[in-house]
């Protein structure tokens, strides 16, 4: 059965709200709205690829943002230095919690769906016309991340 992309969306949310809750802690993790034209200037992206689909998703978030999440999940104080490498590895942590949240949230509708390796992204990822882009914006404790969604059509 081939997912629609807002089905993707949905359970990255669902997932999202999940980790922020459990793992960072969140009081309150919320939709904002859609994905933003600009999603975001730091980021982590994993494929996804199943029987049906092949997906990559997307955590992005402005630098100041994306930088407030890793300090939360690496427990360091707000103002205290972040290395680009702690800085990747935390988001890329984050998206491959998130991911595996989805893998589990759509396994009986996509079966055999297998996680690939988080990419750290800093700078703007450019699509190209051939692909389906859907996502949306979240908001946890005032933190604003977009959450986007790739699908390749098989």
């Amino acid at each position: 059965m081939n997912t629609k992309i807002a089905e993707w969306v949905d359970a990255m949310v669902e997932s999202t709200i999940e980790f922020a809750e459990q793992m960072l802690g969140a009081t309150d993790a919320h939709v904002v709205g859609p994905l933003a034209q600009e999603p975001g200037s730091v980021g982590a992206y994993i494929a996804i690829v199943g029987d049906e689909s092949v997906m990559q998703l997307g955590v992005v978030a402005l630098r100041e943002d994306g930088e407030g999440i890793a300090r939360t999940l690496l427990m360091m104080e707000p103002g205290e230095e972040l290395s680009l490498s702690d800085l990747a590895d935390a988001i890329g942590e984050v998206v491959n919690v998130i991911a595996g949240g989805v893998k589990s949230r759509l396994n009986d509708r996509e079966p055999g769906l297998i996680l690939g390796l988080p990419l750290f992204v800093d700078g703007r990822v450019v699509t190209t016309p051939s692909v389906e882009l859907a996502g949306q914006a979240v908001s946890i404790n005032g933190t604003d991340l977009q959450l986007v969604v790739i699908r390749q059509p098989k």
